[in-house]
C-alpha cells in the first residue's frame, strides 16, 4: 500500500506554459563536480524535455509553477533560476530541488 511506513505522496497541480517562455529555459546546463554532469533542456512539440547527456535518457518536465517543474519518473523538482528573477530573462541555472542550497547546474551555452 502506498505511503505505508513511508512519506506521504506530494500532490502536484500542473499548469501549461507556452513555447515562447519555454524557449528562455532551453539550453545546456552543467552540474560541476569531480565528474561534471551535462544536461540538455529542449522544447519538443511545445513541451519541455530534460536529457542527461551521459546516458542520453530524456524525461518530460511537467510545469507546477513559475519556473518550477517536476520529473514524473523520479518525482524530482527542478527550479529554473533567471537573472534578477525577471520572468522575461533567460534562465541562467537550474536547481535540483526546492531548497535554495540544492545542487545547481549553471547554463553553459
Amino acid at each position: 500500500m502506498y505511503g505505508l511506513d513511508g512519506p506521504s505522496r506530494i500532490d502536484r497541480t500542473l499548469s501549461m506554459a507556452t513555447s515562447e517562455p519555454l524557449s528562455l529555459l532551453a539550453g545546456r546546463y552543467v552540474l560541476a563536480g569531480k565528474e561534471p554532469l551535462v544536461f540538455e533542456v529542449e522544447i519538443r512539440d511545445e513541451l519541455l524535455w530534460f536529457t542527461m547527456l551521459s546516458n542520453r535518457r530524456s524525461y518530460r518536465l511537467w510545469e507546477i509553477g513559475p519556473d518550477t517543474y517536476f520529473d514524473i519518473n523520479s518525482g524530482g523538482t527542478i527550479v529554473f533560476e533567471r537573472k534578477g528573477g525577471e520572468p522575461s530573462a533567460r534562465a541562467t541555472a537550474m536547481r535540483f530541488g526546492l531548497h535554495p542550497n540544492s545542487p545547481t547546474a549553471t547554463r553553459s551555452d
